[in-house]
């Protein structure tokens, strides 16, 4: 098949931090008029609007991603990305065991809205998603890996990203590819940091906005790829 546009890192309104435009037929009405073939949702430390945004994501034709942006002990945010939903579920429910669950002003920060497939409000979440789960980054890694996943750390530059966070990259990494979100920031990952031959990158706009949904990245994908073919194209890349 060849290249394909793909769009890694986006929130629905199930993430405090996303406006209320983006619902998930929203995201992939917008997906669709830039061109975009993929589409990653990745909510805080939850999958619970993944189906709806399967199921709109097939009504625009643009292929879903399942996703889930963990929040490790370290506080730094990890992208967990799965052939299917279900397997994103299965792991979300997991992370929901162990989230630190408390309350927050949904006036101040923002409302975590679910909706239902047909992308009506369907309920809220009282506790704060983005909170750290009681698992390190080797801990999550190896929950995501035994779920068939892969890890991503995202925005690594960024608050709460992993170069961010910890000024430097482990030698023994558990993730294969970084995100970064600049151009300038691929620049100093190559330039500054002592990287080993197979860590890949990825540029991604971290959505929260309809409006910076664009085309920032591609993947080389066969003729009728599947979810597994979209992780293994991600870190062979």
């Amino acid at each position: 098949m060849g290249l394909v546009e793909i769009s890694l890192h986006n929130h629905t309104v199930l993430s405090p931090c996303a406006e209320l435009e983006m619902t998930p037929a929203k995201i992939m009405a917008r997906a669709a008029a830039e061109g975009i073939e993929i589409v990653g949702i990745t909510d805080h430390n939850s999958a619970a609007n993944l189906r709806a945004a399967e199921y709109q994501a097939e009504r625009f034709g643009i292929r879903l991603l399942p996703g889930v942006e963990i929040t490790t002990s370290e506080d730094i945010h990890l992208l967990g990305f799965f052939a299917e939903a279900g397997a994103a579920e299965l792991v979300a429910a997991k992370l929901d065991q162990k989230l630190f669950k408390r309350q927050y002003n949904p006036e101040r920060v923002g409302y975590q809205i679910t909706v239902d497939k047909n992308d009506e409000f369907s309920g809220v979440v009282d506790y704060f998603l983005p909170a750290a789960v009681s698992l390190g980054i080797t801990e999550v890694g190896r929950l995501v890996n035994e779920a068939g996943g892969i890890i991503i750390p995202a925005h690594v530059f960024r608050s709460q990203g992993l170069i961010k966070t910890l000024g430097f990259i482990p030698e023994k990494p558990e993730f294969k590819v970084l995100e970064y979100t600049l151009d300038e920031e691929l620049v100093d990952l190559k330039s500054r940091f002592n990287l080993v031959d197979d860590v890949r990158f990825i540029k991604s706009s971290d959505s929260h906005f309809i409006d910076s949904i664009k085309k920032v990245a591609r993947i080389d994908l066969p003729e009728n790829y599947t979810g597994r073919d979209i992780l293994e194209a991600l870190i062979l890349r």
